[in-house]
């Protein structure tokens, strides 16, 4: 597994965070905010995102690739985070994973 270096502030600054349990992220507060590394931290420090540290873990597990990007992402009031792959065969292809539990979202859901 490798990293971009857009993706390394975001994973280091998460993953330094200590393992915790989901809880309900709040839209006005982990949704809010101009940095996304800045607002996962929080969210996380406030035990409303899983840190990235359990969320890559748990993807390398069904995902075979290198991490390009990874970007907090909001729809419908729902926290996620939003983490381009790129496939060994090449292709660029975007995970959805719910910032709260941990589950990668189907793309008929999306």
């Amino acid at each position: 597994m490798r990293f971009s270096r857009l993706a390394i502030p975001l994973l280091v600054a998460v993953a330094l965070a200590p393992g915790i349990s989901a809880a309900r992220a709040d839209d006005d507060d982990a949704c809010a905010g101009s940095d996304d590394h800045d607002r996962a931290l929080a969210a996380v420090m406030a035990q409303e995102f899983l840190p990235l540290s359990a969320i890559l873990e748990a993807l390398w597990t069904v995902v075979e690739g290198t991490l390009i990007e990874i970007e907090i992402d909001c729809r419908d009031g729902r926290a996620f985070y939003s983490l381009e792959i790129r496939t060994p065969d090449g292709r660029l292809v975007e995970y959805l994973v719910d910032a709260v539990t941990g589950q990668i979202v189907p793309d008929d859901d999306r």
